[in-house]
C-alpha cells in the first residue's frame, strides 16, 4: 500500500508539473499568434500616421478592433490609447475617452515587439499584448489586445481530465496489482503456518503444495525435508 502511495503521489505532481508546462507554452504560442494579429493593424495605423492622420483621427479604427474581436477568439478586447492611456478607439465604445491604469508587465513574456501585461476587465483576467504605434519613429501611441485568461484555461481543462482519468485508472491498477502481490505472498505463509501447527501436534501426513522458485518456495521445500526426516526418524524408533 506505501508503493501505492507513492505512486499516486508520484502520477499527481507529474500531471501537475506537465499541465502548467503546457499552460505555459500554450500561453506563448497565443501570445505569439496575437502579435502577429496585430501587426497588421499596427502597420495599416503608422501608414496612416506617416501620411498626416492623428491618432484620434484614424478612420474606422474602432471598427477594426471589432473586427479582430469577432473573428478571434484569442482576442477579449482590442484598442488603441495615446501614451497616456487615454482610449481613442475601442471595440466597446463606452470605453472611448477614458483613461485606463497601465496593468503590471509580464516582464517574462515580453518581447522585442511587444510588451505584455496583466489586466482586468469587467472581473475578467487578460494577457495584454502590447504594440508600440510610431509616427516619424517617436512613439503616437499603443495598440493593446486582450488575451482572455480563461481561453488558456479551457484548454488546458480536457488534458486536466484525462490526466486525472490516468491517473485514477493506474491507481486501480495499482491497488489491484498491490492485493494480487499480497495475496501471493501471504497465502503460501498462511499454508506454511497451518502445516508447521499440524506438525507441532505430531501430524505428519500434511502434503506441502506450495511449488513457487522463489523464497517461500525454498522454504516450504525445506519444511518438506524437515517433514520427511521426521517420518523416518520415527519409523526407526
Amino acid at each position: 500500500m506505501v508503493i501505492t502511495i507513492a505512486l499516486l503521489f508520484s502520477l499527481g505532481i507529474n500531471t501537475a508539473i506537465n499541465i502548467l508546462q503546457f499552460q505555459e507554452n500554450y500561453k506563448k504560442v497565443l501570445i505569439t499568434k496575437v502579435v502577429v494579429i496585430g501587426k497588421e493593424l499596427k502597420y495599416t495605423s503608422e501608414d496612416m500616421l506617416d501620411s498626416g492622420i492623428s491618432i484620434d483621427k484614424l478612420p474606422k479604427a474602432s471598427e477594426k478592433c471589432q473586427y479582430l474581436v469577432d473573428h478571434y477568439e484569442e482576442i477579449g478586447y482590442c484598442y488603441i490609447a495615446d501614451p497616456k492611456m487615454k482610449v481613442l478607439h475601442h471595440n466597446d465604445p463606452s470605453y472611448v475617452d477614458k483613461i485606463l491604469l497601465v496593468p503590471p508587465l509580464e516582464e517574462t513574456l515580453s518581447t522585442e515587439e511587444a510588451a505584455i501585461y496583466f489586466s482586468s476587465f469587467e472581473d475578467e483576467k487578460f494577457y495584454e499584448v502590447t504594440l508600440p504605434l510610431l509616427n516619424k519613429g517617436e512613439q503616437a501611441g499603443d495598440i493593446r489586445l486582450g488575451i482572455p485568461v480563461r481561453v488558456i484555461n479551457d484548454e488546458a481543462g480536457p488534458i486536466l481530465l484525462n490526466s486525472i482519468a490516468v491517473m485514477l485508472a493506474s491507481f486501480v491498477l495499482a491497488v489491484l496489482l498491490s492485493i494480487v502481490l499480497a495475496r501471493g505472498i501471504t497465502g503460501p505463509i498462511e499454508k506454511l503456518t497451518k502445516t508447521a501447527d499440524e506438525i507441532s501436534k505430531g501430524n505428519l501426513d500434511m502434503e506441502i503444495e506450495i511449488k513457487s522458485k522463489d523464497e517461500i518456495g525454498e522454504l516450504s521445500e525445506a519444511f518438506h525435508r524437515m517433514v520427511v526426516s521426521l517420518k523416518f526418524m520415527k519409523k526407526k524408533k
